[in-house]
């Protein structure tokens, strides 16, 4: 199981769902979109409100029917990959891969980079690099898988 440390931002995981990441997951994300309240009991913990996104510990597969992926009209739920699933599949679906690295200050930089012609980031042939400062390394290459996920969606329009 994932710590609260180490999941991904909801926004990351709602973005890689988007672009069609399935692979499951035992965590997932869920927003709500209605007010729930448990038992008339507005602190209780399945009491909600509208924007409220837990995280919950059962297995989710996005885009996979109401079994796996129980998104519907009153909340939206993603499963939680790790950073390394997300690079694995940058870089076996999309021809992509996303690199940290330390500067010559001890700063942590992101690259992209394409590594496949078919990549849908070609103008990238040099390998962009963005400063992410003294941060830690996992929210540099957050930082940067989620810039990647972007451009793609972008040239996916």
């Amino acid at each position: 199981m994932k710590t609260e440390e180490n999941l991904i931002y909801f926004e990351t995981a709602k973005l890689v769902k988007e672009l069609g990441y399935s692979n499951g997951s035992e965590e997932q994300y869920c927003q709500y979109f209605k007010k729930y309240v448990y038992d008339s009991d507005p602190n209780h913990p399945e009491s909600h409100k509208v924007g409220d996104i837990r995280v919950y510990n059962f297995y989710c597969k996005n885009n996979a029917g109401d079994l796996l992926d129980s998104s519907n009209e009153t909340h939206y739920c993603c499963e939680i990959p790790t950073l390394n699933q997300i690079q694995k599949w940058l870089i076996n679906v999309h021809g992509v891969a996303v690199l940290v690295d330390l500067d010559c200050t001890l700063s942590w930089i992101w690259k992209i980079i394409p590594m496949d012609p078919g990549s849908p980031i070609q103008e990238y042939h040099q390998s962009k690099e963005v400063w992410c400062g003294f941060n830690e390394i996992d929210v540099c290459l957050e930082d940067g898988i989620f810039k990647c996920l972007n451009l793609i969606k972008e040239k996916n329009k």
